[in-house]
Formats: structure tokens, sequence, C-alpha cells
């Protein structure tokens, strides 16, 4: 092979490779994982529940009510206020470590998926972490908050919500109302985390304490925590630091 031939192969995959690359930046950039300005708001969120017509009378005043709840904890309602005392409660949220770095959204949603299942079926059932993200729309770049709000929504008539910006006393209030008063897991989002590096990441919360000070999360990122059994406990503080949105 002549050296101008070398040279002409050596350019082209020079060329492929810097395609390559400017082609992954742009698919991150448009996969902005949360954009507060323009995802739903709360009345929006619950307009697009309502219009699902398989939602039962019941799930729809559900939906209504837990809207009306969360804008209520927004203006300063607290359940610690309202109650004498808060007794422990943890849901039984199955632990599944994500299967590579860019799967905790499946892993997550599987974890959810198994544990509404079990609630409503008694036993647990989940499809597997790729299905899951296949149905997510998931890539390299991470999954889509919206994506997983319409999934678990429409796979079980659910009346999950998004909500963000909010301090230690509303998250904790938040998570609270979504284990006790609607038994399912709260699905948080954190762009930061105190035990171990991480640029954005999803996790489900399982339980609190008394006091709602500290609350368990069902963590997929196993190589993070290295808990076999995916749990551990966090303060509220951290929750509200590092968590910019909840699906609660």
């Amino acid at each position: 092979m002549n050296i101008k031939k070398v040279i002409s192969i050596v350019l082209a995959i020079i060329i492929a490779t810097s395609c390559l690359t400017f082609s992954l930046s742009a698919e991150q950039s448009q996969r902005d994982p949360f954009d507060p300005e323009t995802f739903p708001s709360l009345d929006e969120q619950l307009k697009t529940i309502l219009s699902n017509p398989n939602l039962s009378a019941e799930k729809r005043q559900e939906a209504i009510q837990i809207v009306n709840k969360i804008k209520a904890i927004k203006s300063g309602y607290s359940a610690l206020n309202s109650r004498g005392t808060l007794m422990i409660h943890e849901l039984d949220v199955p632990f599944y470590a994500q299967e590579n770095d860019y799967y905790c959204g499946p892993a997550t949603v599987k974890q959810t998926y198994a544990y509404l299942y079990y609630r409503d079926h008694g036993y647990y059932y989940s499809p597997s972490q790729s299905a899951i993200a296949t149905n997510l729309g998931t890539t390299t770049a991470g999954t889509e908050q919206g994506e997983i709000l319409d999934y678990i929504n429409n796979t079980f008539n659910e009346t999950y919500v998004v909500d963000w910006y909010f301090d230690s006393e509303e998250a904790a209030n938040l998570m609270y109302t979504a284990i006790s008063e609607h038994n399912r897991p709260p699905i948080i989002h954190v762009f930061d985390w105190d035990y171990y590096d991480t640029e954005g990441h999803y996790m489900n919360i399982c339980a609190y304490n008394t006091n709602l000070s500290q609350f368990m999360v069902v963590d997929p990122y196993y190589e993070g925590h290295k808990d076999p059994d995916g749990r551990y406990l966090v303060p509220v503080s951290d929750i509200s630091s590092f968590c910019d949105r909840m699906m609660i």
C-alpha cells in the first residue's frame, strides 16, 4: 500500500470519528433530562391523567386530590402538624441493580413496576430492563422524565405527577403523602449525590422515619453504594439539596 493511500485512509477515519462525536453530543443536548420551563405544570399533568379513558371514577378523584394536596403542601400544609404521631411505614419495593451505566431509569421503573404489580395482584412481576428501556426510549444519554411518567401512568392507570422546586419540609410531606396515603413509591431524580459521583440519577423512595427527617432509598446503582439490598437511609436535607424533581 503506497503512502498516499495510507494517508487517505487515516484522514477518512479521523473525519468519521469527528462526525460520530458531534452526533453523540447533539443527541445528548437534545435529550436534556428536565426543563422546568417547558415541562407540563401540575394542572397540565392532571388534564393528561383525566384524559385517560381507562381511568376509573375513583382514580380520577384520586388524581384531583393528589394535585390539590401537592398545592396545599407547597402553600404550607404539613402532615406533621395534622397528625399527633407518624408511624414508620415501608413499602416492599424490590431492588434491581441497573445493568449498565445509563439504565438507572429503566431499573428504577422496573422496581416501581414490580411493586405496583405486587400491590395490585399479590405477587411480583416486571419486564426486563431492556424491554422497559425500549418503551422509555432510553439512550446512552439517559431517560426523559416525561417518558417515565407516561409509561407508569398508562401501564397501571396510575395518577403519578412530577413536582419540582421544594424545600426539605415540602419534600418530606410530598414523599410521605405518596407512600402513606397512596401506597406507591416516589421516584426521585438527583443531579448530584453525597454518596457517590453522579451527574444525574433516578431511584425510588420506599420508607420514612417517625418525624420525616430520614427516608430510605432503593437505589439501583449497586456500584455506587455496594449495599446488597439496595437500601440505605438518607436525611431529607440531602433529598432537598440534590433532588431537582420527584414523581409522586
